[in-house]
């Protein structure tokens, strides 16, 4: 366990005690203390007091290297996740996390995975790229109507 005076870098590989979730500093402390973790698709506000370090922090030029639930690696620039089967208000989480792993993380695109199905989620996609500061672009990669890459 850490100690009060501690600041956890972000990055820094940590485990929520008593919850067995492992995850990844995003940010912190906010103002009570507490930090930012992401568990898989998961971003909570968790006390100093609940977290032990599990590992050093990863370098910002890092490529994550493998997959993290519905995030998976396409190339250098880019990487990929999959909606498949959510539910729009699900995407949208699942939508927002990719979007800030790949800002940390300095990637130029996302290429999501809606699926063709009804067109729900990928008018949800380009509803949420149109609002966010972050998304420079949207469209459609080319031969896959089930996949809309946004440029960052």
């Amino acid at each position: 366990m850490t100690s009060n005076a501690t600041k956890i870098p972000t990055g820094t590989k940590v485990e929520i005690i008593g919850r067995r979730l492992h995850g990844e500093i995003l940010e912190g402390p906010n103002s009570r203390g507490e930090y930012a973790v992401l568990c898989g698709a998961l971003r909570t506000w968790v006390p100093l007091t609940e977290l032990s370090i599990k590992g050093a922090p990863t370098s910002k030029t890092e490529k994550p290297k493998k997959k993290l639930n519905n995030v998976s690696n396409l190339e250098e620039s880019g990487f990929s996740v999959d909606l498949h089967g959510m539910t729009v208000a699900d995407a949208t989480v699942a939508l927002e996390n990719a979007l800030e792993r790949a800002l940390r993380d300095g990637y130029s695109y996302i290429d999501v995975i809606h699926g063709i199905g009804t067109g729900t989620l990928k008018k949800a996609v380009a509803a949420y790229a149109g609002k966010s500061r972050h998304v420079k672009n949207l469209v459609a990669k080319h031969g896959n109507d089930g996949i809309s890459r946004l440029y960052l």
